[in-house]
């Protein structure tokens, strides 16, 4: 059973944090619509108030997708769902958002939030966003192996003379053999470190609740399927057009503005020749434009690293000194046709296309013939294999 999780929405200052994080929130908020199949207004507060007072919320909290307990409190009244409540308690706790006129949400909410979304991807870029904007609070970092992570806990404080956190909670799921230096009711050192052994197959969720806010980690299980060992820079070939293959891909789903395609946040482009500032792509490849494959067929350079010894030679090595990303032409090799005309042996009856100027039939006496002109063959304007259309995409992030 999942341990008591508590989502408190308190109307105090939301001093702990910077205001730097709203866009942080926005991504997650997006992460929250997704997860739960909230509607969308424009205003996340409504939106949230609405969706915990459907049969939807209902329903999901019964699936423990909100953790095992929820404590809200609106219009400065607390209230409280537990994990084994009763359906009079969730009509009295449902009934009572309902009647509510004020419902504000602070940055301990979003703390907790994250942890139980199923989307990975969402809840990492969120993770990185807040480490760096809060300019105090807590920041957490994490060296994962296969095996072992290692949890540095650092917290930031805003005033010299407050004092330090206290413990009021602390639990990793899906850990074991968990080593930390602190118990319960404890104050946190400036830089605090947890280590523990993971389940690479399972995701890792680290929470750390004290009197002064909430440190939470999220370390996803490996990925598997379409997302694995496809790295930046990856060209696949997809019989889906752009629309088809964004929806099929979530392209957009790290967009904290919605399900729109930008060069910072989505995952694929087409290779199209497009400008993608702000991307991976740009970062790693030192550059920001994609190639242009449209219409054209990939090739091979000769060599992968100038540092190598070792080039293609033979048939197969491209005669010309090209880097990534360099256009080629078509282009028809050099060769020659033989002519099978007359033999040389001087016979003005052989000589098909000669044209004898001495009625004697001296050998030396006659004259070639006007060329004549050579008919074409084939058709169409291109030279090509058989093949069938498809569309290229590029990884950028």
């Amino acid at each position: 059973m999942k341990s008591t999780i508590t989502f408190a929405f308190f109307l105090f200052s939301t001093a702990l944090y910077a205001q730097d994080e709203e866009p942080c929130k926005l991504l997650l908020q997006n992460g929250l619509y997704r997860t739960y199949q909230m509607a969308k207004t424009g205003n996340f507060q409504k939106d949230l108030k609405m969706y915990f007072s459907s049969e939807q919320f209902k329903k999901d909290f019964r699936d423990n997708k909100w953790g095992s307990s929820l404590s809200v409190i609106t219009d400065a009244v607390p209230i409280e769902l537990g994990v084994n409540a009763s359906d009079s308690k969730m009509n009295e706790f449902q009934n009572s958002i309902r009647n509510s006129t004020s419902l504000t949400i602070n940055q301990s909410f979003y703390d907790y939030a994250y942890t139980n979304i199923p989307d990975i991807e969402i809840a990492k870029t969120y993770m990185e966003c807040i480490d760096k904007s809060r300019k105090f609070g807590f920041k957490l970092n994490a060296s994962v192996s296969d095996k072992e992570v290692l949890f540095i806990v650092s917290y930031y404080k805003e005033i010299e003379s407050d004092p330090m956190p206290k413990v009021v909670r602390f639990e990793i799921r899906g850990a074991y053999n968990i080593t930390k230096s602190f118990n319960m009711g404890d104050l946190l050192k400036n830089q605090t470190s947890i280590t523990c052994d993971r389940d690479p197959n399972k995701d890792l969720i680290l929470v750390l609740e004290t009197d002064r806010g909430v440190a939470s980690y999220k370390v996803p299980a490996d990925p598997t399927g379409f997302n694995k060992d496809l790295p930046v820079g990856t060209i696949i070939t997809s019989y889906l057009n752009w629309t088809e293959f964004q929806v099929a891909t979530n392209n957009n789903l790290n967009n904290p503005i919605g399900n729109i395609w930008t060069a910072k946040f989505s995952k694929w482009a087409p290779a199209d020749g497009r400008e993608v500032p702000n991307s991976a792509f740009q970062r790693i490849a030192n550059q920001t434009k994609l190639p242009d494959l449209r219409g054209l067929f990939v090739r091979g350079l000769n060599q992968f690293d100038q540092d190598q010894s070792t080039i293609v030679a033979g048939e197969r090595k491209d005669p010309d000194t090209r880097v990534r990303g360099s256009y080629q032409a078509d282009l028809v090799g050099a060769h020659s046709h033989g002519w099978t005309g007359h033999s040389g042996n001087g016979n003005p009856s052989r000589a098909l296309d000669y044209i004898p100027t001495d009625p004697t039939g001296r050998e030396d006496a006659y004259v070639r013939k006007p060329e004549k002109g050579y008919s074409e063959s084939g058709i169409g304007s291109e030279s090509r294999p058989k093949n069938i259309a498809v569309y290229y995409y590029i990884r950028i992030n």
